[in-house]
């Protein structure tokens, strides 16, 4: 999660936003990682069917597209 709220994707950089109907519109979660299902563009990029994720969890259970910049998974 970036400091305005906003989520950058892993590979493209792209901002995405929450989606207002989303119960993490208006929390911050332990964790800054999330993974989500679709992606509806009206005003913005906004995230819909996401949940909290640990981001070990994305290198342990896709390697072959996730992985750290020091090369450890």
């Amino acid at each position: 999660m970036q400091p305005d709220g906003t989520y950058r994707t892993v590979k493209e950089g792209a901002v995405l936003h929450v989606h207002p109907s989303s119960v993490l519109f208006n929390r911050k979660p332990k964790t800054d990682w999330v993974i989500y299902h679709e992606v509806v563009e009206t005003s913005k990029r906004f995230m819909r069917d996401l949940t909290v994720v640990d981001h070990n969890w994305l290198a342990e259970l896709a390697p072959h597209y996730y992985e750290f910049k020091d090369g450890s998974r």
